[in-house]
């Protein structure tokens, strides 16, 4: 374990709408959410963006965390591609630090492929972003399933480890190891469970990767008002119309997990973007479906 103990955390939609200024008062000093990445499991596969990418990047710098962004990489899928997508994401709310890839399924291609694609992903990334991407995984998978490529000069690593170790590290990598992920099982107060993580480097090194001048972060704005909604989050929706289809996300990109029928209710939890209503749906903590669209009202609300 490191001796500065720079805490970090990650997390995606699945943590929904974390309390970033209880974060920081339980002594968090970076965190890095997730960007998108390719559903290769559905057969068009789509590029998806994390819901709540853009809320917690504008909420970190709000409330003075460093903040970063990671897309999850498919070897199977074109790079060019991925890489095109990761750096608009990005382009909306530009974190404080560089991009991250990361890597951890190999698509079952072979080690030499993948660590292909993996190089041409950070070539792709790094000219369109103009920075050199992190690279996250597990200091086994990159050695025996990425091909134990060599990789650009300057890269840094992220590696993920549970236990009180990081363990033994690869010669390629071990020079430039700057985080590593200890746990997926960090709780701090008033927090969804989460990923720790411990910057391994100093927090001047930290900043400086930041871009924070002088470790002041940058001018904060004020808190970011939730858009109005058309319902009150806690009701009851009456399905309304003869079949609605149930997502795994807020979009028609996302994979439907099944149906609701005119007259079932729902308990309302959230409300995304004014039109998908977010609820618990059979085994899923969360599932959405859309309140209205182009034919009506899709949902009533009692």
């Amino acid at each position: 374990m490191p001796t500065n103990k720079i805490l970090g955390i990650d997390c995606s939609r699945w943590q929904s709408r974390p309390n970033w200024q209880k974060a920081k008062d339980s002594g968090v000093q970076f965190a890095i959410v997730k960007a998108g990445e390719v559903w290769i499991k559905q057969l068009l596969k789509p590029t998806v963006k994390d819901i709540q990418h853009d809320r917690n990047i504008l909420e970190l710098k709000r409330i003075g965390i460093i903040c970063g962004d990671y897309y999850y990489f498919h070897p199977s899928i074109g790079a060019s591609r991925q890489a095109r997508h990761y750096a608009e994401i990005r382009a909306k709310n530009i974190p404080d630090l560089p991009p991250v890839i990361d890597i951890e399924d190999s698509d079952k291609m072979k080690p030499t492929d993948v660590g292909k694609q993996l190089l041409v992903f950070i070539a792709e990334l790094k000219v369109r972003t103009g920075e050199q991407p992190i690279i996250y995984s597990r200091n086994g998978f990159l050695v025996n399933q990425a091909g134990n490529i060599d990789y650009p000069a300057g890269t840094l690593f992220w590696i993920a480890r549970y236990g009180k170790t990081i363990g033994d590290l690869s010669p390629k990598i071990k020079p430039n190891v700057v985080m590593w992920q200890y746990t997926d099982r960090l709780k701090l107060p008033g927090l969804p469970q989460m990923d720790g993580n411990y910057w391994l480097l100093s927090l001047e090194e930290l900043q400086d990767l930041a871009n924070w001048a002088e470790g002041e972060p940058p001018i904060q704005t004020q808190p970011i008002p939730e858009p109005e909604l058309p319902i009150v989050v806690g009701k009851t929706g009456i399905v309304s119309a003869s079949i609605l289809n149930v997502r795994l996300g807020a979009g028609i990109e996302y994979r439907v997990l099944g149906q609701l029928y005119r007259g079932n209710e729902i308990k309302i939890l959230n409300i995304v973007n004014n039109r998908w209503a977010e609820f618990k749906y059979k085994n899923y903590t969360t599932a959405f479906c859309a309140i209205s669209g182009e034919s009506g009202i899709y949902v009533e609300v009692k």
